[in-house]
């Protein structure tokens, strides 16, 4: 130290100036586990619709630079440069509390029950058995129980008793990660081939290399065994099936049917629900597309960005 690293990300949701509750929120993580909550929150930069002048769509590009010093002293600084503007805070490391002794406690109760959940789950797969005979062979279980105990007399020791907990939670990650490993193989290969059959039937060039593309990177993750990359795929997949489905006749009538599903059939929506159906009787495929975008926005605002996956499950 002192060191500086800087990063771009994009936003999942939607930032609306008219949702006082809505919020574009960065935390900040100490860590090098690949999930990110098995690593140490430290803070969180938070950008609110009173910050902005103009609402932020989904995907909206936010440039993260993290600079910590001599001292300890994280500063964060977020420049969104569609309203360019720039957001900053400032962690003190030294100032992050460790949890007390009962919420370690708690979390290794919890620990311990998913350690017995994965027992039972894992003797389906060689390669989740091997890992859980690796953690309970290396006494990881035992030295967590331990520390957890030292934390209640030493308040010393009740960060190293986090970092074990957290250690070993990612160790099970991985167990539970093997043990789900054939079903997403399976779902991807299934969207593999839905996606073929879209691409062969509204794709374009763009399409069909992007599947390509798509496939190898999918061989690629499944003979290695990795199951984030393998989700990764996943995701990748229903992303590029969402765009082709938009461009199909019936996507309009698919999406009304998933609103329908996930809002209550009551009031404004019940009205607009009975205006849908009778679009859909009329084919009137432009109504019904009127009554969709009215029925999204009486979702919850972190429903809206999740309706279009509704559709393809």
């Amino acid at each position: 130290m002192p060191t500086s690293v800087r990063e771009v990300f994009h936003t999942a949701a939607a930032l609306r100036r008219s949702d006082a509750e809505a919020a574009i929120r960065i935390p900040v993580l100490q860590g090098e586990r690949s999930r990110g909550d098995r690593n140490r929150e430290v803070g969180m930069l938070e950008i609110r619709p009173v910050d902005v002048t103009i609402d932020l769509p989904a995907g909206t590009e936010v440039e993260v630079t993290f600079e910590v010093d001599e001292s300890s002293l994280v500063t964060v600084v977020a420049d969104v440069p569609l309203v360019q503007t720039q957001f900053e805070a400032e962690i003190n490391l030294s100032d992050v509390l460790t949890p007390d002794p009962e919420k370690l406690q708690t979390l290794l109760a919890e620990t311990e029950q998913r350690l017995d959940s994965l027992r039972a789950s894992a003797q389906g797969s060689s390669d989740a058995s091997r890992r859980l005979a690796k953690i309970e062979s290396e006494g990881t279980v035992t030295t967590a129980r331990e520390q957890v105990q030292a934390a209640r007399v030493d308040g010393g020791a009740a960060a190293t008793a986090e970092e074990r907990l957290r250690e070993l939670g990612a160790e099970l990650d991985d167990v539970e990660d093997a043990v789900k490993l054939p079903a997403l193989v399976e779902e991807l290969e299934g969207l593999l081939a839905e996606t073929e059959r879209l691409v062969n039937a509204v794709g374009d060039t763009a399409d069909r290399q992007e599947l390509a593309g798509l496939r190898q990177r999918s061989r690629e993750a499944i003979q290695a065994q990795d199951s984030a990359a393998v989700r990764a795929q996943i995701d990748r997949a229903y992303l590029l099936l969402m765009e082709l489905e938009r461009r199909g006749p019936d996507w309009p009538v698919k999406l009304f049917q998933a609103l329908r599903d996930a809002l209550e059939p009551a009031g404004q929506a019940g009205a607009l629900i009975r205006e849908g159906m009778q679009a859909i009787a009329d084919g009137d495929q432009r109504a019904l597309e009127g009554v969709n975008q009215r029925l999204i926005r009486m979702l919850p605002k972190n429903e809206q960005d999740k309706i279009i996956g509704l559709v393809r499950r």
